[in-house]
């Protein structure tokens, strides 16, 4: 399942270098901006602690909205991850147990500095990514999204600049 779906991206991003060179564009040319939920505190677990419901929530509510489209063969038989990782909150017919999963699986990123930015340059091997784009939780209150702000700002953020 979660395999499946990992496939299905890398196949994705593939497909577009691949148009991109047809056209005569260097793929690494274009802005590639990364939609990525994703929490960082100094804790690990405090991380997840502070993500997980609402992240575990917006995940499975996805996870239903693209099995009822079943326009794609991963939305119909549970494989495109993130979803595949939720188990009975999108469908029990992918397996997954639970919210856990979507950690372990990479669907959400949600660690300290250093496991961020060790997520962020796994992914940037595998596409050249120019912006990022984070779903932060909403059910935060407003100082721990200043903390997580900064500490991004402070921590991650240097450890990827000109990196690719």
């Amino acid at each position: 399942g979660q395999l499946a779906g990992r496939l299905a991206r890398i196949e994705l991003d593939e497909a577009f270098a691949t148009a991109m060179r047809k056209y005569g564009r260097d793929p690494s040319s274009i802005p590639f901006a990364e939609s990525r939920d994703l929490w960082v505190a100094e804790d690990s677990d405090r991380a997840w602690s502070e993500c997980k419901e609402y992240f575990s929530y917006t995940q499975a509510e996805y996870g239903k909205w693209f099995a009822a489209a079943g326009d794609l063969p991963g939305d119909r038989n549970g494989t495109i991850a993130p979803f595949s990782a939720l188990g009975g909150a999108a469908g029990s017919r992918s397996g997954g147990s639970g919210p856990t999963d979507l950690r372990s699986s990479g669907a959400v990123w949600a660690g300290n500095p250093d496991e961020i930015i060790a997520m962020y340059r796994r992914r940037m091997k595998e596409v050249p990514i120019t912006h990022s784009i984070m779903r932060l939780p909403s059910s935060v209150d407003s100082e721990t999204i200043k903390g997580f702000m900064t500490l991004f700002a402070k921590s991650v953020m240097p450890a990827l600049v000109g990196k690719g």
